[in-house]
């Protein structure tokens, strides 16, 4: 019988409360259960929650995103992240708070620049953190999937900001990824 990897372990534990969540069950937490990682680097990328449509081009969240947010943070609330990376927007910033809050973290502000995303994968790779948090957009989140995986996914849609992204960095190089949705129904962005 094969082993199961500790890693595979965490991310399923994750996809489940999630998983669960978004059918109704609930809002409390799976039993602890202990993970440790093994040299795998786990990588959970999102997109900002819901937004403000009335305050420029760096709106605030809308209380449902402010609502998503928290719940990014209940699902990821067993992960012991060790670094977590945002875009200096108000919206990516602010779905990243409530985490870095609970978990007493540092958010990385990450400047968006021609290479960015390249350099950001690159932190990623040589991180000294086994799960890591990444805030992103509609177009970057899935172009940094790409980078780290090696695949083409295409930019997420105006309207989606219920997707959780789950990379796997392997020991040996290799990279998988999965991806599920975590809330309640993406909402359009509303006027506040």
């Amino acid at each position: 019988m094969k082993a199961i990897r500790p890693s595979l372990v965490l991310a399923l534990i994750v996809m489940i409360t999630a998983s669960w969540t978004s059918m109704g069950a609930p809002s409390s937490n799976l039993a602890q259960i202990p993970v440790e990682l093994t040299s795998d680097k786990i990588v959970f990328l999102v997109r900002h929650a819901e937004m403000c449509l009335d305050q420029g081009s760096n709106p605030n969240l809308s209380s449902y995103g402010q609502e998503r947010a928290r719940e990014l943070a209940r699902v990821l609330v067993d992960v012991n992240l060790g670094k977590i990376f945002s875009t200096p927007f108000n919206r990516t910033l602010q779905t990243a708070t409530p985490i870095s809050q609970s978990q007493e973290l540092e958010i990385n502000q990450v400047e968006v620049a021609t290479g960015f995303l390249e350099s950001l994968a690159e932190q990623i790779r040589t991180a000294d953190a086994s799960a890591i948090l990444v805030a992103g957009h509609s177009n970057t989140t899935p172009r940094l999937v790409n980078l780290l995986v090696g695949k083409e996914l295409s930019d997420l849609e105006e309207t989606e900001f219920d997707r959780l992204y789950i990379v796997t960095l392997h020991a040996d190089g290799s990279a998988s990824y999965s991806v599920l949705r975590y809330g309640g129904p993406s909402e359009k962005p509303s006027i506040c």
